[in-house]
């Protein structure tokens, strides 16, 4: 009896040892990412991811908290509509953009690809731009008018513009100016606007610094703003990723988190730099005085938490979009952020 319990005492601590090394071999092999791949779109609001590669403000927190240095590695696409199969298909692991993809795909994924953000990078102010004179509100476009955005039916000036027209022709009317809207990047509806062809393009529904370029023109003038929409900033700007990478990876994202945070900081307080940082990465029809005046003045607020995305996700529930309506912002958020957001 005495040497079945010794076997069986035997078997057991050979069997908890095993268990040891297997879950120190895991825990040892999460965070181990030797780049740390980003799908990003142009625009000034990605701004801090700029500031994050340029100064490698990821590998700074990954040795801060005992990983090997990872460095950001970003990856352009086009359009809205590449950022899901960019994510999904294992391209990148995470994706920038604003909070309409984001909730999408955090209500149509489930399990080990369940998407949600891991922080936000800015919220801002868009404007609907047109070249037409006779344009002046939602209610003089016609049949014959387009409005250029990017991510026709999903993005989310595309919802921008839904919410604005439900607010103007009445419930039910949401989708009304649906049928004028044309995908378009932001450079491509840029240089539609400012071609002066309003048959082409009569409108533009864009983000800085597009929508202040296209205003430098004395043809173009502004509409509305999301300001009049939403009663306050857009949630611009978020980088999200899956659930999988969240599990494999938990302190690399929250070394991104913290480096995000730094980039949001470093921005407020040296905009002339940051200005100069992202005419070299995206050089535009503006000087690096302009666009410091746009920092420090303009519509964009660099910030790790989101400013009214509960207001768009309800109205996305409410037109079907979603299945259910999250309660807070901190559902479709991994908990990484503390902080005050909406």
């Amino acid at each position: 009896m005495n040497k079945i319990r010794n076997s069986l005492r035997s078997v057991l601590l050979m069997l908890l040892v095993s268990l040891s090394a297997a879950a120190l071999s895991a825990a040892c092999a999460q965070d181990k990412v030797s780049e740390f791949r980003v799908g990003r779109q142009p625009g000034l609001i990605y701004l801090p991811l700029y500031v994050i590669e340029d100064q490698n403000l990821l590998a700074k927190h990954c040795t801060r908290l005992g990983l090997p240095p990872t460095n950001l590695r970003l990856i352009d696409f086009g359009s809205a509509s590449a950022i899901s199969e960019m994510l999904l298909s294992g391209s990148v692991e995470a994706v920038s953009g604003a909070i309409t993809p984001l909730l999408t795909m955090w209500d149509k994924t489930r399990g080990a690809q369940k998407v949600k953000a891991i922080t936000s990078l800015s919220n801002s102010v868009l404007y609907l731009n047109a070249n037409d004179p006779k344009l002046h509100s939602l209610r003089d476009f016609t049949d014959q008018d387009r409005i250029a955005l990017s991510g026709v039916g999903f993005s989310m000036q595309s919802t921008l513009l839904q919410m604005a027209a439900g607010q103007v022709f009445g419930d039910g009317q949401e989708k009304r100016l649906d049928p004028l809207t044309v995908s378009m990047s932001h450079p491509e509806g840029l240089a539609a606007l400012l071609s002066g062809n309003a048959r082409l393009i009569a409108a533009h529904l864009t983000t800085s610094p597009f929508q202040n370029i296209e205003l430098r023109d004395p043809r173009i003038h502004r509409i509305l703003t999301s300001t009049d929409i939403l009663g306050g900033y857009a949630p611009a700007a978020l980088v999200f990723t899956t659930q999988r990478i969240y599990d494999a990876n938990p302190r690399l994202l929250q070394a991104f988190a913290a480096a995000a945070s730094d980039a949001t900081a470093w921005i407020t307080q040296n905009p002339k730099e940051a200005a100069e940082l992202y005419l070299r990465k995206e050089p535009q029809k503006l000087s690096v005085d302009e666009l410091r005046e746009l920092l420090v003045n303009g519509d964009t607020k660099f910030s790790t938490t989101p400013e009214n995305s509960l207001k768009i996700a309800t109205f996305m529930a409410k037109l079907g979009r979603l299945h259910e309506a999250p309660t807070s912002w901190k559902d479709y958020f991994f908990p990484i952020l503390n902080g005050d957001g909406s």
